[in-house]
């Protein structure tokens, strides 16, 4: 059997007695990494798509991600959203009035029915793309930065302290729950009916729907549209806002530290006892360094730890400091 030429199906000698057809596999397959190899390799073969997967799985998935809003989400069994969001939030804080045409932007309208769509909801349970879950990853920094603009100018004179103090009880899940309800989302929020609507679902959902505000009509306006949604929210009350923000541990673990330069854990220790059937707690005592003050006769009834301490905080700061 006559070798394989090396210049292969290149050679140009027209009396060249060396094979040129070369039909031997490469022993290394598909794996030959070597650009002049002289042997067979293979072919690789693309995947494609068949119909059954396109039309079951594909084509859901476009409809609910907004590929093709026009076929799912905009459909007209949606618009008391769209009426419900209109009225309830943009001629209510937003002083144009402008209307739904104007304000809900027509290529990510279909935000705005996702991000009230309960994962119990969805067409498919195990895609995160059919309901809020993903947005709200999103719009959960857009909120933040908005509220952190709102804190920033309305608190100009105080400390950086308590400009955390506040912004942080301004995103936790308490106080978007009552922005949750001061729009009445509860009427148009999609899930079954056996599902009860939790303050994290809440939290959840009004950062899903500033997402959909803030896609649809950009920082500036949607900044504007949140000032003045806190603005009604807070009413001017910005010291009772203080108070509420300002944690009593924060306050005690401050003066601890001016002090003793020390955190307040090194110093402070509770003595803490759980009711078994109840499962709350109860402080027996405290001790500060080596000094010890009972709690006996002083109950703290339906705390948990965290309520709790924060309440011993705070009579710690008026019987020992």
């Amino acid at each position: 059997m006559l070798s394989v030429c090396k210049f292969g199906n290149k050679c140009t000698r027209a009396n060249c007695k060396f094979n040129h057809s070369n039909k031997q596999p490469c022993k290394f397959g598909n794996k030959c990494n070597r650009s002049d190899c002289k042997y067979v390799h293979p072919k690789v073969e693309k995947f494609v798509f068949n119909d059954t997967y396109y039309n079951n799985v594909i084509q859901k998935r476009e409809r609910i991600e907004g590929l093709n809003p026009s076929e799912y989400l905009n459909q007209p069994r949606f618009d008391y959203i769209f009426e419900h969001i209109e009225n309830k939030v943009f001629k209510r804080y937003w002083k144009n009035g402008v209307s739904n045409d104007n304000l809900l932007n027509k290529r990510n309208k279909h935000l705005f029915v996702k991000c009230f769509i309960h994962s119990s909801y969805s067409i498919d349970n195990n895609d995160l793309n059919t309901n809020y879950e993903r947005i709200e990853f999103l719009g959960d920094i857009e909120l933040n930065l908005m509220i952190k603009k709102w804190v920033y100018t309305k608190f100009a004179s105080y400390t950086p302290f308590i400009l955390t103090s506040v912004d942080s009880y301004m995103k936790s899940t308490k106080f978007l729950s009552k922005i949750y309800d001061l729009l009445d989302f509860e009427k148009v929020i999609i899930k079954k009916k056996d599902i009860l609507t939790t303050d994290k679902m809440k939290e959840d959902i009004v950062e899903a729907f500033f997402h959909a505000v803030y896609t649809n009509i950009g920082y500036d306006r949607s900044k504007c549209l949140v000032n003045n949604l806190l603005n009604e929210l807070i009413d001017g009350k910005y010291d009772d806002l203080i108070k509420i923000s300002i944690k009593k541990k924060q306050i005690l673990n401050e003066k601890i530290f001016e002090q003793y330069k020390t955190p307040m854990k090194d110093i402070i220790k509770f003595e803490i006892k759980q009711d078994k059937k109840t499962k709350l707690f109860n402080c027996l005592s405290y001790s500060i360094g080596s000094q010890k003050f009972s709690l006996q006769g002083y109950v703290f009834e339906n705390l948990n730890k965290n309520e709790l301490i924060e309440e011993v905080s705070g009579y710690i700061l008026v019987n020992n400091f």
